[in-house]
């Protein structure tokens, strides 16, 4: 409108012929006069809607190849290409470049490559998931081909909300996230390119539902502001009945609008979770011969301790093979004003598959921080295993340490949670979030810049991306075991039944074998037990809705066949107002395998030794019927060990071969002695004669040479030889050397043979 008001000005001064002097002028002086004429509030209202540049790695992951298959024809910055509508193109990263290809077919290389579409409604899919907007790619790390969608901020939203809260509930409390979403959105406009994981806000393109693209268009522009500026719209799931401080939360300078407050919508997740010390028993373990035991021996807590191994490979440990040994020390401590403690303390005790001395010898590793910030604790052992900071009560009994607490996530700003619950209660969105953003104001900051409809076959949207932790991340209510979102039951003002004291024991013999799970809970409650295996099934329910009294209880689960490995312990509480909490308890059943004495020897079986005549090498073959350490030698004609061929080497079951270099080894008599010692220390032992002799040829070196039937000039002629023939040595005897000739055999005098080889 302004631009069309200034064009029929000018065209009022001359049109074209208006001196481009005087255009710049007129502009500057109009501009003036607009400022002058309109509030300030109705300026921000007229500001253009911002487009967010938003890095795609969430969902695409590292690749080095994309498909592209545009809905609606697409412009690049290669002026003879043009992407069609409906047709599939493969963008490829070749040699450092960007590498376009239609039907196998390659249409251009670029250094970047971009994309816009014709028409502002069109999308385009990448690797099946549909964006509107328009595209940069790039090449990230000199490897992956990575795409920068740039999206108008509205339809940005309805990309992120439907994933950041359910989509099923209350359009007031949709409303909620839509305007924290969009003013946290909105600070980072001016501030460089974000991206579509939780380290922003988890953007999933063009999967918008209609509740929460109703709730996005009736807050449409809408920011909240303190003192005039965007504030910083941080979210948690669950505040656990009490908001946080950014200060104590993150120790940056308190904002007035971030305050510790007694939230009595918020549902107050509990929850706990325990973990044993000792993790692996060492007593029994030889370090030196790690490869015994290694693949076996699982830790008593695997979740825990899987995580502990994925904080290690990324902190100096990268790609190897850990196992914890313990946990000896663990702390929660100092807590602040929100109730929320913020130090820890934590010592773990592990070893590296790699790390052994000279003897081949695993060397113990050990990790300790003292008073660090509870943050990293947390990240140590899991943000979905310790949901939050506002711990309950903290124990350690019988060398098992049991933690519980309240809320998920950093508790500062709005709980989702609370938000729900509040909008169930008929309070507007508006009132939601002046509760938990005090003092703000919502502020309409521009209008919309286009109107795209609703996809017409929309993305199912089930439940939120389980969501990991960071300062400004949203966060969903994720039960820490099963990942799996759970809505906690109305609480009229009263606290989930406390479960505490879980612990296990392992009662196995001829008679017994089972496991003993302990736990009380502090109010009259339905109680369910089930166990889980390590792929996270249910294979039983101990009990089911059993009603109990406030105590301490025990449950035995019959293990005589069940499987070793790693299980998991699920309690569930119902309280009589329908409150609920659940506890976790990890434990491995390691069932002891009854070892039989083995007093048999090792069988050796098949012994045999063959000579090749042209390598000058003697294979000695066997077989043994167990693993043994085998050592074999070589004795000559006297009885003498002359050779060694192996000492104590360590041979699996059935066949197996040795070489003897005997180049030069004399013809004659010989033994081979073959020693086996099993496992159990059980040993035997064979020996077999061999004769050693190799073949070897000579010539005649004179015409008329005469081929005796026995060493004497006086014995029997066989034939006559000639200079130059070719004879097989067999042996020699004094001056005479015995030889085969065709198929005769006889002596001659030694000194009628020369290039004997």
């Amino acid at each position: 409108m302004i631009i069309q008001v200034i064009w029929t000005l000018i065209n009022s001064f001359g049109g074209k012929h208006f001196n481009m002097k005087k255009i710049i002028l007129f502009i500057m002086v109009f501009t003036l006069f607009i400022t002058f004429l309109l509030p300030t509030g109705h300026i921000y209202a007229q500001q253009l809607e911002p487009i967010v540049k938003v890095k795609l790695l969430n969902y695409l992951g590292n690749k080095t190849e994309i498909t592209l298959k545009p809905n609606g024809d697409y412009v690049t910055n290669d002026e003879k290409v043009v992407l069609k509508s409906g047709q599939s193109y493969l963008l490829k990263q070749v040699n450092g470049k960007l590498s376009l290809y239609k039907d196998g077919s390659l249409l251009n290389s670029y250094e970047t490559f971009s994309a816009q579409p014709i028409q502002s409604r069109s999308q385009l899919s990448i690797n099946n998931r549909l964006y509107l907007g328009s595209f940069d790619f790039i090449i990230e790390n000199n490897q992956f081909v990575r795409p920068i969608n740039a999206v108008y901020m509205e339809n940005y939203l309805k990309g992120v909300v439907p994933i950041e809260m359910y989509p099923s509930w209350n359009v007031e409390a949709l409303k909620t996230q839509a305007v924290a979403a969009r003013t946290y959105a909105m600070s980072y406009i001016n501030r460089g390119i974000i991206n579509d994981t939780i380290s922003y806000q988890v953007y999933g393109g063009y999967i918008w539902t209609p509740n929460t693209t109703k709730a996005v268009d009736d807050t449409k522009g809408q920011v909240l502001k303190y003192n005039g500026r965007l504030i910083d719209a941080v979210y948690s799931a669950s505040n656990g009945g009490t908001t946080e401080s950014n200060a104590n939360a993150w120790g940056n300078t308190a904002v007035p609008y971030l305050t510790i407050k007694k939230d009595d919508y918020d549902p107050k997740t509990v929850w706990s979770f325990s973990f044993n010390k000792t993790q692996i028993d060492l007593t029994t373990k030889d370090l030196a011969k790690s490869g015994e035991w290694w693949s076996s021996t699982k830790e008593v807590n695997a979740g825990i301790s899987s995580n502990l191994k994925l904080w290690l490979n990324n902190n100096g440990y990268a790609n190897k093979d850990i196992k914890i040994m313990s946990i000896p020390e663990f702390s929660l401590h100092n807590t602040g004003s929100g109730g929320r403690i913020n130090k820890g303390s934590i010592t773990v005790n592990f070893l590296v598959k790699d790390k052994v001395d000279a003897d081949g010898k695993l060397i113990p590793q050990q990790l300790s921080f003292s008073d660090v910030s509870a943050s990293k604790i947390r990240a140590m052992i899991g943000n979905r295993v310790m949901l939050s900071y506002l711990i309950k009560e903290m124990k350690t009994e019988n060398n098992i340490v049991t933690v519980e607490g309240q809320g998920d996530g950093h508790g500062v700003g709005m709980s989702q949670w609370g938000a729900k619950d509040m909008a169930d209660a008929g309070k507007s969105y508006e009132e939601i979030l002046k509760f938990y953003y005090t003092g703000i104001s919502i502020t309409k900051m521009y209008e919309p810049s286009t109107k795209v409809e609703s996809p017409s076959t929309i993305e199912e949207v089930n439940q939120p991306t389980a969501i990991q932790e960071s300062q400004n991340e949203a966060e969903l209510y994720v039960d820490s075991k099963t990942q799996t979102p759970v809505t906690p039951q109305p609480i009229q003002d009263k606290t989930a039944p406390i479960i505490k004291d879980v612990a296990s024991s392992y009662n196995y013999n001829n008679n017994t074998k089972k496991v003993s799970l302990t736990y009380s809970v502090n109010e009259n409650s339905d109680i369910t037990v089930y166990v889980k295996n390590s792929n996270g099934t249910i294979i039983k329910e101990l009990e089911k809705q059993i009603k109990k009294n406030t105590g301490k209880y025990t449950v035995t689960w019959d293990v005589s066949s069940v499987s070793n490995g790693g299980y998991i312990f699920g309690i569930i509480t119902t309280d009589l107002t329908g409150n609920t909490s659940s506890a976790a308890h990890p434990f491995t059943v390691n069932k002891p395998t009854v070892v039989i004495k083995d007093k048999t020897a090792p069988i050796i079986k098949n012994v045999a030794a063959t000579l090749n005549n042209s390598t000058k090498k003697v294979s000695f073959a066997y077989s043994i019927n167990e693993s043994s350490y085998v050592t074999i030698y070589v004795k000559n004609s006297k009885g003498k060990i002359i050779q060694t061929l192996q000492n104590q080497v360590k041979k699996s079951s059935g066949n197996n071969t040795i070489t003897w270099n005997v180049a030069s080894i004399s013809n004659g008599a010989y033994v081979f002695g073959i020693t086996t010692k099993d496992l159990s220390g059980n040993i035997s032992s064979v020996t077999r004669n061999f004769t050693l002799y190799k073949v070897q040829t000579g010539k005649i070196n004179v015409n008329n040479v005469l081929l005796k039937q026995k060493a004497s000039t006086s014995s029997k002629t066989l034939a006559k030889l000639q200079k130059n023939y070719t004879v097989t040595v067999i042996s020699k005897s004094g001056s005479w050397t015995y030889i085969q000739y065709g198929k005769t055999k006889g002596y001659v005098y030694s000194k009628y043979i020369s290039e004997i080889k």
